[in-house]
């Protein structure tokens, strides 16, 4: 059977010793037409902005471990088979930060740059993994 419930999952990832990650909430979500496809979301609001680029960073560290932790998982891809790895997107949400951060939104993604060759050119990567970083306006 179906479901078109969302449910979401505090997971802890322990695959690494002395390395626990807690996602706040992780959704596997399934694609409507495709129960093969899905996007694994996680959403990490936080309470006051670490400053700098904590945020960024802890994002990548974040996909890197849920791709990571596809391979061999039910909801995942079995083996070598990269290919059928599936989307991942952090969303950090920042609650109390400085105020020039107001309505901003900040993206990061992979992106393939060829280097040698005829030209360089920049193409977006395979859409594997995205960290978004949001910071809604604050009321003074």
């Amino acid at each position: 059977p179906t479901s078109n419930k969302m449910v979401s999952q505090n997971v802890e990832d322990l695959k690494i010793p002395d390395s626990k990650v807690c996602y706040d909430l992780l959704f596997k979500l399934a694609h409507p037409k495709d129960p093969k496809r899905r996007l694994w979301v996680d959403m990490e609001p936080q309470g006051i902005d670490p400053g700098k680029d904590a945020l960024y960073h802890r994002g990548f560290y974040y996909v890197c471990r849920l791709i990571d932790g596809q391979r061999n998982d039910p909801q995942g891809f079995t083996g070598d088979a990269y290919a059928d790895m599936h989307k991942v997107i952090s969303f950090w949400i920042c609650l109390r930060h400085a105020k020039y951060k107001d309505n901003k939104r900040y993206r990061y993604y992979v992106e393939e740059n060829r280097i040698t060759g005829k030209g360089e050119t920049k193409q977006r990567g395979k859409d594997t993994m995205e960290v978004l970083i949001l910071y809604p306006r604050r009321r003074y």
